[in-house]
């Protein structure tokens, strides 16, 4: 942040170059040393009690604006570790609950597994949650919480299969420079799963509207240079989400682009 107060030693060189034009316009007019230093006098000393005023007041108003920049940092230094501390005790949480499913999981009781079961579709990305189902159900001696397994395994699969359905036209309508069914397939699988791979990180902070309203209100050539920002980011941040194959069309795009 910069200080604005205009510097005060500015005010003074104006007036010595005034002063200055006075001193050689006497030396025209050939008037005594005595003249001169009346004239001189009545410059200076208003000079000089203007300027301790002006040195006050730009250092005043210097001590203002530095400790305007100090609070302005302390506050960002507070709103960040708020921030962290939120992460954190996010992240404790997620830990304790985790701990407590696992313990239903191992639990003798198969009421309780059972609930632990349909509390690992609910709780879970999509992803994990299959990766546990698939154990719970292969490895459980207990048939109604293998049951209960199977079940939310094939609810979990028919997630991730929708959402990966999405997730590839959302990322097919990019490359054909649609950015409104873009958002629209990324929003359709954002209410599907909202916590699967990168889904929500690209409808809410990628594909915004305003990125997609300035998209369509652009011309050809400030289009083309949305997209090459648009398919960097993707691959760059989001390379895990990309099928294979539209990883590879992306790619080109930006080497195509790059070669003219």
């Amino acid at each position: 942040m910069a200080l604005l107060t205009p510097d005060p030693y500015d005010k003074v060189k104006f007036d010595l170059r005034h002063l200055e034009k006075r001193i050689k316009r006497l030396e025209g007019e050939k008037k005594d040393v005595w003249d001169v230093l009346s004239i001189i006098g009545s410059v200076l000393v208003p000079v000089a009690i203007a300027f301790t005023g002006l040195l006050f007041t730009y250092q005043q108003n210097i001590a203002s604006e530095r400790m305007a920049i100090k609070e302005q940092e302390s506050e960002e230094r507070f709103n960040q570790a708020n921030t962290e501390i939120a992460t954190i005790q996010a992240r404790v949480e997620q830990s304790q609950a985790m701990s407590d499913l696992i313990d239903a999981l191992s639990s003798n009781d198969g009421p309780k597994r059972r609930l632990a079961v349909v509390a690992v579709e609910l709780a879970l990305k999509p992803e994990d949650a299959k990766k546990v189902l698939e154990i719970i159900a292969s490895q459980d001696t207990d048939p109604e919480v293998v049951a209960t397994a199977q079940s939310s395994l094939a609810s979990v699969n028919v997630v991730i299969e929708t959402t990966a359905d999405n997730e590839r036209a959302g990322f097919q309508a990019l490359l054909d420079g649609d950015l409104t069914k873009a958002r629209q397939s990324f929003g359709e699988a954002y209410e599907i799963s909202p916590t699967s791979r990168n889904v929500e990180e690209i409808y809410s902070t990628v594909l915004t509207p305003t990125q997609v309203q300035t998209y369509n209100n652009a011309g050809d050539a400030e289009r083309a240079t949305i997209l090459q920002a648009l398919y960097q980011q993707i691959l760059e941040t989001y390379p895990r989400s990309l099928p294979d194959d539209l990883k590879t069309e992306m790619e080109s795009r930006i080497i195509d682009d790059s070669a003219q």
